[in-house]
């Protein structure tokens, strides 16, 4: 490593002692060639320099004046250190993670965090710091020792700061039950507003309105489904390659169907676009005629197919838009945390 006391010792065989060492090529920078007391070695020792490791050739001569020689090089590691400076602050009771850098030296490296945080720790192997914060960070140091007995330190601190309402809304799981419940709820106050304030059967309408509405909903929900599902779980089942890998391999089969059936459905609707204006506005005439009063002309109202439409099309969309983003965020973060039994 650059900067670090270094020697490496040759012998010689064969051929008649004593023997005469030499290097035809330049050493790395801060190296030199140093015979030993026995005549059959000698050393390649000092300080190196810099990190280019040349290739060189030593050549040894013994007494009757034949040679011999070898080409070797060595490889010069830059010094170790910790590359990190900054560490991303914290909030107190919440789910923390980072993860440390080094550089130099030979890996793999192996870390240690004395006095860090209450709640945080480092993953000996990765560096990866994890934990929930529980207190205000000071200053501790981290070490990191590579495979060679090289070892550095460096001073960090992880400011963390206290918990405030407005931070619920940065975390997925609340814009997940924003869109999963509080959408839906406001699309049932609509309904229930157009229920009451239309003459008529307001229980009929209203049934009307939220079959309509869950119907549209759970076929959004299918049509996001397969749009995001994660491939890690396209199979139905999780296999665990002991043999190779040590993690989780996933079959991909209806994955690949998954895939094959999005693509068609997609195809399908894109070439047909022009000819779904008409099956949609019967659908809506008829959802539209459930919610106008019996008594009215039998052509439905123009509010009741504005209603129809905009519970039909929203429903399908929330729909949509819940599966997508259970299925690729939320889903899939919960099972990149499953772990080899």
């Amino acid at each position: 490593m650059v900067g670090e006391e270094y020697c490496a010792e040759m012998t010689a065989a064969g051929g008649t002692a004593p023997y005469q060492w030499a290097h035809d090529t330049p050493l790395p920078a801060g190296l030199e060639l140093d015979p030993l007391p026995v005549t059959d070695r000698a050393a390649i020792r000092g300080v190196p320099a810099r990190t280019d490791s040349p290739a060189c050739t030593i050549r040894v001569t013994d007494s009757t004046g034949r040679t011999g020689s070898y080409q070797l090089s060595v490889h010069i590691n830059p010094p170790l250190g910790i590359t990190t400076r900054d560490l991303p602050k914290g909030t107190a009771g919440k789910p923390y993670k980072t993860t440390l850098n080094a550089a130099g030296g030979a890996g793999p490296y192996t870390w240690t965090a004395p006095g860090a945080p209450d709640g945080l720790s480092v993953d000996a192997n990765t560096g990866v710091i994890t934990g929930t914060p529980a207190t205000v960070g000071t200053p501790f140091t981290v070490r990191v020792a590579d495979s060679a007995g090289h070892a550095a330190e460096g001073n960090l601190t992880i400011t963390v700061r206290p918990a405030h309402w407005w931070d619920r809304f940065s975390h997925i799981g609340t814009w997940l039950a924003l869109l999963a419940l509080v959408l839906p709820a406001f699309g049932s106050l609509w309904i229930l507003s157009y229920s009451l304030a239309t003459p008529g059967s307001h229980l009929s309408y209203l049934g009307t309105g939220m079959l309509t509405a869950i119907a549209a909903f759970l076929s959004g929900c299918v049509l996001g489904f397969l749009f995001g599902i994660p491939r890690v779980v396209s199979s139905g089942q999780l296999r665990h390659d002991k043999a190779t890998t040590g993690t989780y391999v996933p079959s991909t089969n209806l994955a690949e169907v998954s895939d094959w059936l999005t693509k068609l459905l997609l195809g399908a609707g894109l070439v047909q676009l022009t000819h779904l204006g008409e099956p949609i506005g019967h659908l809506i005439d008829s959802i539209a005629a459930g919610l106008t009063p019996a008594t009215a002309p039998s052509v439905p109202s123009s509010a009741a197919k504005v209603i129809a439409g905009s519970i039909l099309f929203g429903y399908a969309a929330i729909g949509l838009l819940n599966a997508y983003v259970v299925t690729t965020v939320w889903y899939q973060q919960k099972l990149s945390n499953l772990t080899p039994p």
